[in-house]
């Protein structure tokens, strides 16, 4: 798998480009600025920002420049807020925190190269110690507000605690 690697500090770059050949992956530029890229026909590019602003920006630049490319945000820490708007921008595919190892790192990318979109796992585990409990005509609400079931709760609250579309299916009596 081939990937690039955008930022500004080149100990940061440095160090992913030597953790991502490490795990088997290919880099193919490792650069300051998104001008100094050339041609690329790489699978993933990560974004490493000091802001949310920069970091939405650069990824913008990237995805009109290499739209087959996946585009992955790389920040110092997570915002819920900040991860909403940067998925909002449309620009991005991926949202990882650099905190994560080395392994966990690898299948991410591996994931966002196959289409998937990634969050940062903490961003799960505030999310289930945070669901609102609002009512609005007797259902509750999540966060963006908009109306969900008791079912659909259900359902959430079995998808944030790890379980397997499976194992929910069996533990709600409902169909896989």
């Amino acid at each position: 798998m081939h990937v690039s690697i955008l930022g500004k500090s080149e100990i940061i770059r440095e160090g992913l480009r030597r953790i991502l050949i490490d795990q088997g992956f290919v880099v193919d530029a490792a650069e300051s600025n998104s001008f100094d890229f050339g041609p690329l026909d790489c699978d993933v590019i990560i974004v490493d920002a000091n802001s949310i602003e920069e970091g939405i920006q650069s990824c913008g630049e990237l995805h009109e420049r290499f739209p087959t490319s996946r585009i992955v945000l790389m920040m110092d820490q997570y915002n819920i807020e900040e991860v909403a708007q940067a998925f909002a921008s449309g620009n991005i595919d991926g949202y990882l925190v650099k905190a994560i190892s080395c392994a966990p790192l690898a299948g991410a990318l591996r994931l966002i190269a196959m289409g998937e979109k990634v969050l940062p796992s903490e961003l799960a585990e505030s999310l289930s110690h945070s669901i609102p409990q609002i009512m609005c005509n007797g259902r509750e609400t999540n966060v963006t507000g908009l109306p969900l079931s008791n079912r659909e709760i259900e359902i959430l609250r079995c998808l944030l605690n790890g379980d397997p579309n499976k194992i929910i299916s069996r533990k709600l009596s409902i169909a896989d």
